[in-house]
């Protein structure tokens, strides 16, 4: 898992709480348990219409943090639902191994999947940090929440 959440977002590089796109569209990230194969659909989707924000502040993750994916890993990728559930699961050991090295863990935030929730296009999943609230759905247009990058071996 990446040591910081990723920064982007339509209003400037810096932001932490992203919206999800620009529009409403059914991207076809509908995988509940592969963040890497929706995050290549994704990227496909930023190559011809741009963006799908998390994707793109991923992609921009090592620019902005020099903290680079091993060559050995998949790269750094939008996790999908359950791979945030699995997070939220080893939260208690996530914050503990953070806070040795002195970096901020999750905390208490939302944090955005790469899973849609339909062929609607209008949500996609999200995580609450805070009550482990897990099978909750965000406007992808309308609501901001953070995104943290992880690596595949």
């Amino acid at each position: 898992m990446a040591l910081h959440n990723a920064v982007g977002g339509k209003n400037a590089s810096s932001i932490e709480e992203m919206t999800w796109s620009t529009n409403n569209l059914d991207l076809g990230a509908m995988s509940t348990a592969s963040g890497y194969g929706n995050t290549k659909i994704l990227r496909r989707f930023n190559s011809v219409r741009k963006p799908v924000y998390p994707v793109d502040a991923i992609d921009n993750y090592e620019d902005n943090f020099e903290q680079k994916a091993p060559s050995c890993s998949s790269g750094w990728y939008f996790p999908a639902i359950d791979e945030l559930r699995i997070l939220h699961f080893m939260k208690g050991e996530i914050e503990d191994s953070f806070r040795i090295i002195g970096k901020n863990g999750l905390g208490t935030d939302c944090y955005w999947s790469s899973s849609e929730l339909d062929d609607i296009g209008i949500w996609a999943w999200y995580v609450n940090f805070y009550d482990g609230s897990l099978n909750q759905y965000g406007d992808k247009v309308r609501n901001s929440y953070r995104v943290r990058p992880i690596l595949a071996f």
